[in-house]
Order: C-alpha cells, then sequence, then structure tokens
C-alpha cells in the first residue's frame, strides 16, 4: 500500500518537473522572448557605443532552463517520465515531435552544466542528444507525404520545418559550449556539430532535389521565424552559408547569399542609426553644457556689476 503512494507521489512530482511545452503539429508555435525596455532620463545621456557586448543576441534554443540536471536525485524521475511519455506516443509524426522536445531538452542540459561547470556526466547527455535528434530525423524521414491528407501534409511540413530550424539553434548552441567544457567532452560536442550540419546539409539537398520550388520560401520561414534579434538571424544565416557549401545546387547557394546581403543591409541601417542616435545625444550634451557655461558666465557678471 504504503509502495504504490510512494510511487503515485513520485510520478506526480516528475510530472510538475518535466512539464513543458509539446511542439505542436497543428499549429506554427514561433517562441517569443521577453524582452526589456530601457529606461529614459530627463537629462541627456550618451548610448555606450559598447553597449552591443553586453547583450547577448546570438542564436539560442527555445527551451526553458532546466530545473533538473543529471546528479540530482529528482533527474531519474524525469527520465522515467520521458520513457513512458514514448512508450505512449505512437504515430510517427508524433514520436518525432517527441524527440525533437527530448533533444531540446538535453540540450538545454548541456548549455546549464557547462555553465555551472557541472560536467561530471556531461558525456551521457551529448550521447542521448545525439541519439534523440538522429532518432527524430529517422522518423520524419518514415513519412511517407503519399499517404497523408492535404491537412496532414501542411502539419508535417511544419514539423519538419521546426526540425530544421532547431538544427541551427542547436550548431549556434554546441558551437557556444564547446569551449567551456572539459577537451573529451568539446570533441564529442564537436563531432555533434559536424552530424548537425551534415544533417542540415542532407535535408536541404533532397528539397532542392525534391521540392525546389519550396526551397526559397522555406529558408525565408526559418529565417523568419528565428526572432527579432538581428544578431540571432546574422548567426543563423552564418551557420545556414557554411553548411551550404557541400550543397550541389545553386538554387540553394544563392538564396542564403541573398538573405546574408538582405541582413547586411538591416544590420548596417541598424548601426547607422545607432550612431546617428549617438551624435545627437552629444549634440545636445554640448548644447546643454554651453548654456550651462553661459549662464555661469552670466551669473559671474551679475555677481561683479553687484560688487560695484
Amino acid at each position: 500500500m504504503l509502495k504504490n503512494i510512494f510511487l503515485s507521489l513520485a510520478l506526480a512530482f516528475s510530472l510538475l518537473l518535466v512539464a513543458s511545452p509539446k511542439i505542436a503539429l497543428a499549429e506554427d508555435t514561433s517562441a517569443t522572448e521577453d524582452t526589456t525596455t530601457a529606461t529614459t532620463e530627463e537629462t541627456a545621456t550618451v548610448p555606450e557605443e559598447s553597449s552591443d557586448a553586453t547583450t547577448d543576441t546570438s542564436l539560442d534554443l527555445e527551451t526553458s532552463d532546466p530545473s533538473v540536471l543529471p546528479g540530482s536525485f529528482w533527474y531519474p524521475f524525469k527520465k522515467f517520465f520521458e520513457s513512458v511519455q514514448e512508450k505512449l506516443t505512437i504515430k510517427p509524426e508524433s514520436k518525432a515531435a517527441f524527440y525533437m522536445q527530448i533533444a531540446n531538452e538535453r540540450l538545454s542540459e548541456i548549455k546549464k552544466m557547462a555553465k555551472l561547470d557541472k560536467t561530471e556526466k556531461i558525456d551521457q547527455v551529448i550521447a542521448e542528444y545525439k541519439e534523440k535528434n538522429g532518432k527524430a530525423k529517422e522518423r520524419l524521414d518514415k513519412i511517407d507525404p503519399e499517404k497523408l491528407t492535404d491537412e496532414q501534409k501542411k502539419k508535417l511540413e511544419v514539423l519538419k520545418e521546426k526540425f530544421d530550424e532547431n538544427g541551427l539553434r542547436h550548431i549556434a548552441v554546441l558551437e557556444r559550449v564547446r569551449d567551456q567544457v572539459p577537451e573529451k567532452a568539446g570533441l564529442k560536442i564537436q563531432e555533434n556539430i559536424d552530424a548537425a550540419k551534415n544533417r542540415l546539409s542532407e535535408r536541404l539537398e533532397k528539397m532542392t532535389t525534391e521540392e525546389k520550388d519550396a526551397t526559397e520560401k522555406r529558408l525565408e520561414s526559418i529565417i523568419e521565424k528565428i526572432g527579432d534579434e538581428e544578431g540571432a538571424k546574422a548567426d543563423a544565416i552564418r551557420i545556414l552559408k557554411n553548411v551550404t557549401e557541400k550543397v550541389k545546387d545553386e538554387t540553394v547557394r544563392e538564396k542564403i547569399k541573398d538573405l546574408e546581403e538582405e541582413q547586411a543591409e538591416k544590420i548596417k541601417k541598424i548601426e547607422e542609426a545607432r550612431k546617428e542616435v549617438i551624435e545627437k545625444a552629444l549634440e545636445l550634451k554640448k548644447r546643454t553644457t554651453e548654456i550651462k557655461d553661459n549662464a555661469m558666465e552670466k551669473i559671474e557678471e551679475a555677481k561683479e556689476a553687484v560688487k560695484y
């Protein structure tokens, strides 16, 4: 009796620990990130030239910070619940979405373990990340679009697009984590970076062969869903450019080149606008100083006049 109660409580608690948003097939879910608003002061202040360095706009994961990591007492319960979910998930597309979710979770754990310098168990997490990501691709590749309804095809397209977007995010995160972990783990992470690039390259090659007309729209859509931060978009385009070097078809490389030029133009305009704000702020500060100095001179003159 007590054993059953304990198991029920453990399962319920593990449910709370691992509850996270699932990848929706019915609709295209794009993550919304919290944005911080700058406060303005009544006095003129000059924007710092180095402000870009203090705000990280790099491409990142959409998952929340994991509360339970390997080594925690609760981690086995987290893994147990995931295994139950895996067994209960039957449909190929749902299975693919599940593996994508778990791969994201493992990578978020890797990221936090590296940040906290708790890398004792990182090798096994890297291995599981690779396994789950590979299984997601296998399930997606096995789905025959010819056997699907038009509605199901749309949902599958959303899922494939999400997989490609995740690939870009994973590469960006792995590149940053690679230099924060011990050498052995770093080599394993590099293997995963190469594997992720190969997966993306293969998918883009296949797209240009079987879905050539949709290739440009797919790439535009992926970049659009990366987020509002120009740094993240530039990160994604940089990775895509690197990945597409292996793609034989010129269509993809030309599209990436166009996206790169568009992004460079956007960043140039942002930089020009920032410089204009700085120049105006400096001019305002200069005028304020001049007014203040003139006022002080007049005060001194008035004081002198009073003496006489």
